[in-house]
């Protein structure tokens, strides 16, 4: 089993919290760097114009150079065969645009995935990858990328840039997404939280509405479903014992919310990746 670092869970919940301070920031340019022979990177490339996004396609016979890519948000690259032209990406890439890796099936000891990661791309795709997994995907990548582009993010909580006229709310949402992540297990109630934050419950909420322009719940149940995903597609942990260390008591509603974040159940995502974790 892959043991979850709290960083990368860290990483991607900051996709999900940020929303609503960045949105108008989000671009829909994205470069497709492809070794010119893989059939599944166009259909990757129509999908991705279905849904609005301007594409720009670099064939491995092309220069790559950072002018290419000076408008891109998200770079998605070609690696089914190897990892040459990743290898160029990274090395000319602006450091704030995001990388994500194309690849077809995944190596049975994960020891690709940890490549690619070493190599500094943010994430990676399978050539198999639904349709609705990869428009829900990229659009998580865009929104990450924007935030990255204002310098949203500090050490894995949103706290630069999102206000800093009041530096004691800050703290206040900093202290409780930490506390979130850290006890998702166990966690019971607000009034327990704010106790312990020595704060009332509308304060906090109107803290997290300023800084992250959303509700204390709600980043939760993101952060929940975030880790979730992480475990389903990362571990072999059984689905009713994720549910339970993300902090659902109840299957059915844990299966319910993950469905209405994801847009499939928790069965189901598992069964999308389950080619790359075996």
């Amino acid at each position: 089993m892959k043991i979850i670092e709290q960083e990368n869970v860290n990483k991607h919940i900051d996709e999900l919290t940020c929303k609503g301070v960045i949105k108008k920031n989000i671009g829909k340019e994205i470069l497709l760097v492809t070794s010119g022979i893989n059939k599944d990177f166009k259909k990757l490339e129509e999908v991705l114009a279905e849904n609005s996004y301007t594409i720009t396609v670099v064939n491995k016979i092309q220069a790559f150079n950072s002018s290419i890519s000076k408008n891109t948000g998200l770079i998605y690259v070609d690696c089914c065969v190897d990892f040459n032209l990743l290898d160029s990406v990274i090395n000319t890439k602006d450091i704030q645009i995001l990388v994500v890796t194309v690849v077809a099936i995944i190596d049975k000891n994960l020891k690709r995935i940890e490549t690619l990661f070493a190599k500094q791309a943010y994430d990676y795709i399978t050539t198999s990858i639904s349709r609705i997994e990869l428009v829900n995907k990229t659009a998580l990548y865009m929104l990450y990328s924007a935030a990255c582009r204002l310098n949203i993010f500090g050490k894995g909580i949103p706290n630069q840039a999102i206000n800093y006229h009041n530096k004691k709310e800050n703290n206040l949402v900093h202290s409780a997404c930490n506390y979130f992540l850290n006890n998702m297990p166990d966690y019971k109630s607000i009034d327990d939280l704010c106790r312990l934050l020595g704060t009332n419950k509308n304060t906090l909420a109107i803290a997290f509405k300023k800084q992250l322009g959303i509700g204390a719940y709600s980043w939760l149940r993101n952060a929940r479903i975030v880790k979730a995903s992480k475990l389903l597609k990362l571990s072999d942990i059984n689905i009713q014992s994720i549910c339970f260390e993300v902090g659902y008591e109840n299957a059915a509603n844990f299966s319910t919310t993950f469905k209405s974040i994801t847009g499939v159940s928790p069965k189901e995502y598992r069964k999308l990746h389950s080619h790359s974790i075996q």
